[in-house]
């Protein structure tokens, strides 16, 4: 019951933290950050956002994206299972008969940095600072003509 009281606040520093990630990737012409509508509040227990990797240069790809922030400390990785039922936990004939092209292109191009209320300033200044340097050597930036 302790932890309920505190609820409102780590939601609110969550979207804090998420803002200040979703500034620094919306400037990169190869990645992308989902907007949610005004109905939908997020958690951000993860910060997620997506790769095209043909917008990358042409040594980078997703998955040293996410070796590079790795190995600066930052806890991220390949982001949800798109088509869980595919784990070997489900019956081969749950699968579905066509594939699910929209949920295949979300696990491929998905990053997903874990979030915590209890963040300082100064590791949020830490990780927005490393993401901007990853990204930076990774994409293009935005060019005002794309930006929207």
């Amino acid at each position: 019951r302790l932890a309920l009281k505190s609820l409102p606040a780590w939601l609110k520093r969550r979207q804090e933290i998420a803002a200040s990630l979703t500034s620094v990737c919306r400037g990169f012409a190869a990645i992308r950050v989902p907007v949610p509508g005004p109905s939908v509040t997020p958690a951000y227990y993860r910060f997620y956002f997506f790769v095209e990797e043909t917008l990358l240069r042409s040594d980078w790809t997703r998955n040293r994206l996410v070796r590079e922030l790795r190995n600066l400390g930052i806890n991220c990785g390949v982001g949800s299972c798109g088509e869980i039922f595919r784990e070997s936990a489900f019956p081969p004939h749950w699968r579905p008969r066509n594939p699910h092209p929209i949920a295949r292109q979300m696990a491929r191009e998905s990053i997903a940095i874990s979030i915590a209320p209890n963040w300082s300033d100064s590791y949020l200044d830490y990780v927005v600072g490393s993401l901007a340097t990853v990204l930076s050597s990774a994409s293009p930036i935005k060019s005002n003509s794309r930006a929207a």
